[in-house]
């Protein structure tokens, strides 16, 4: 996000600086009250007003947040995850100071000497971020109530109402997403504010998730949902005049879209601005390596081959070795994860190479470390230096989101298939053979993780989907959303040994890591130890995977865990409020 916003957005904190008492959370005037007779005069106060709304756009977090799903693995493990999240007493994500925020600006902007062309913007900007809000809430507690303006205290009936149902809420965000789509600007400039691409990117998201949420759960109104996300998505691909980063370096291209200090504004349709300039930075190419997390195997294994079959069809794909596993195949996968032949520019022919050192301090658990988003830069490499954007929204997801409507709405096609999951294939030299067609069998692997999905074309949209997107924080959604949730019950693996001894990690003719039964000594230079069934435990004793948490059992709630609990506080606060189903009032 760009300096400007933080300024924006630091003004209206101090300006609107809301109470946060329970009882009364939406209703309180802000301490130092925004009178509207005196604030709201004309367009420029509807644009200082609009942009202390952006705090809601997520920003370097997106990078790292995959580590909540099957994804990557963590130390400490995610307890999402694992199933052992409790009831918080307070907080919990049930917070509504926000929205008090949106609304009081819809009851006040009329105020303003402005042209309805403009009114009509802002009112679509703060319209869709009230969407965007809610869309969050419902995603993480279905049922809650819907509030379209501000309160007084007097107004109990409003303020101690039960959760409204989810239909009623989706309908209303629904209506938001279609006057922001049709009113807000279609400037694309600066990259990090509103446009009515982004409207229409985001109503394809929010769209695509409720109506496969209800088709998989046998709700009303899931074609309803399917569609607008479809149509959405096509004005986007139509309209838009957005494009796939390429430089026609397909070992590359991918990789350095994400690594970019300017995020391309051909393809990234919404960005949280970062600049080394305005000093506004964040530590993610610093992390990349470190703070315990890494890709899964099966994450891993998700990646095809590079002529487009199933790397789980290879002969002997389940003991191919670290140094081996990542020839010839999907060229996103050593484009996203660290491999042999990551190689580092600006450094010592020494240290030329990044060795995945697992579950070793300050290595990756599972030996798979994340490069997309890393930036190879000598000094933006240093924690709290990286200055590259965050891309909130990608014309990629645009494309997956118009084919998964597509094939749910049972309306797929070769065309289609070609407009989107090629175009993402071509990108990186996926082509020809390796292209995505109509006649695409049937992967027992992928059957097996969503056995509710007959549809072989379905599958392979969501592999595309899994690899395109890794890595930026869409997976746990999307295992909600289609009623996954068992992978999360799976044990999450790592790299494969096929037994004690030395190994050659990056492949340059040096020994770098060895699992022992006991340190040597000496030790050899350059060589990290990691002692069996202490600093490292593998799936078969001496040999196999890396299990990063052998004693662990994960679990998932079928009639639970899909949603998350209200905080009790705010159950004793308003006795009508209702727990979600399978947690303890």
């Amino acid at each position: 996000m760009s300096k400007n916003i933080g300024i924006y957005a630091s003004i209206i904190m101090v300006l609107m600086c809301f109470q946060s008492c329970k009882k009364d959370f939406l209703n309180k005037l802000p301490i130092t009250d925004i009178a509207p007779q005196t604030f709201f005069q004309n367009e420029k106060d509807l644009e200082l007003y609009c942009n202390g709304m952006y705090t809601l756009v997520p920003g370097a977090g997106i990078m790292t947040a995959d580590v909540q799903s099957d994804n990557m693995e963590i130390i400490p493990y995610d307890k999402v995850v694992a199933g052992e999240y409790l009831i918080p007493s307070t907080g919990g994500g049930w917070d509504w100071a926000y929205l008090r925020r949106v609304n009081y600006f819809l009851e006040n902007y009329g105020r303003a000497e402005a042209s309805a062309e403009a009114k009509n913007h802002y009112v679509g900007v703060a319209r869709l971020f009230r969407a965007w809000f809610y869309f969050e809430k419902v995603k993480r507690f279905g049922n809650v109530p819907w509030y379209s303006g501000t309160m007084n205290i007097t107004d109990e009936a409003l303020l101690y109402k039960t959760q409204d149902p989810r239909a009623l809420v989706m309908d209303s965000v629904m209506k938001d997403l279609d006057f922001a789509s049709e009113n807000v600007r279609t400037s694309k400039s600066p990259k990090w504010t509103i446009n009515r691409y982004v409207a229409l990117s985001l109503k394809s998201r929010i769209c695509l998730f409720e109506g496969t949420w209800r088709k998989y759960r046998g709700l009303a109104d899931a074609d309803k949902f399917l569609t607008a996300a479809r149509d959405a998505a096509k004005k986007v691909m139509d309209e838009g005049g957005y494009s796939l980063y390429t430089t026609d370096k397909p070992d590359v291209d991918y990789l350095n879209l994400f690594a970019m200090s300017d995020a391309p504004v051909n393809e990234v349709i919404l960005a949280y601005e970062y600049s080394t300039l305005l000093n506004v930075k964040h530590a993610f190419s610093a992390e990349s390596g470190a703070y315990g997390r890494g890709f899964t195997k099966e994450m891993v294994n998700t990646y095809l081959m590079k002529d487009g079959t199933p790397f789980t069809s290879v002969p002997g794909y389940a003991t191919k070795t670290y140094m081996d596993e990542f020839e010839n195949r999907d060229p996103r996968l050593i484009q996203t994860v660290l491999n042999p032949l990551y190689t580092r520019i600006d450094r010592t022919d020494e240290s030329k190479r990044f060795s995945p050192i697992p579950r070793i301090p300050g290595g990756a658990p599972t030996g798979y470390i994340q490069v997309k988003f890393y930036q190879d830069d000598a000094v933006k490499s240093v924690y709290g230096e990286s200055d590259n954007d965050a891309p909130v929204i990608r014309y990629a997801e645009v494309l997956l989101n118009y084919a998964e409507a597509m094939a749910e709405l049972g309306a797929i096609s070769q065309d289609v298939l070609d407009l989107t999951v090629n175009k993402l294939r071509d990108r990186v030299g996926m082509k020809g053979a390796a292209h995505l067609t109509m006649a695409v069998a049937m992967d027992p692997v992928l059957a097996a993780q969503y056995p509710n999905v007959n549809s072989a074309l379905i599958l392979e949209i969501r592999r595309e989907r899994r690899v395109e997107l890794a890595g930026e924080g869409h997976r746990y959604s999307d295992i909600m959303r289609w009623k996954a949730g068992a992978l999360f019950t799976k044990k999450f693996y790592g790299i494969y040994f096929p037994g004690l001894g030395t190994y050659d990690l990056t492949k340059d003719g040096k020994p770098d890591f060895a699992i022992v039964t006991a340190v040597p000594d000496p030790k050899v230079d350059g060589v990290t130890y990691a002692v069996i069934n202490k600093d490292i435990f593998l799936s078969n004793g001496n040999s196999g995977n890396i299990v990063p948490f052998p004693n662990q059992t994960k679990t998932f709630d079928e009639n639970k865990n899909y949603l998350f609990p209200l905080p009790t506080s705010e159950l004793l606060l308003n006795t009508n409020l209702v727990q979600n189903p399978g947690w303890i009032k």
